[in-house]
């Protein structure tokens, strides 16, 4: 790729305050005379997981029981 670019991982912590690195692209968006600085998350397909089914669907995992006991620890080592 002649105009190929590259874009900097990151840093963060996802739901569960565990640390991790995302490729994000800077990106402004423009309507009338407004414009936005955002950072859109690039599909690389290499570590992020979406989920396939609404957060009311029978096959939807259960993440409250993995949240609660997440919270617990977290608390107990403060």
């Amino acid at each position: 790729m002649q105009n190929s670019q590259q874009f900097n991982f990151t840093q963060g912590f996802d739901t569960f305050g565990v640390p991790d690195a995302l490729p994000k692209l800077p990106i402004t968006l423009n309507y009338r005379n407004t414009a936005l600085e955002v950072a859109a998350l690039l599909d690389t397909g290499a570590s992020v997981n979406f989920q396939q089914f609404p957060s009311n669907s029978p096959r939807s995992p259960d993440y409250s029981q993995k949240l609660h006991h997440s919270q617990t620890n977290s608390q107990a080592g403060s």
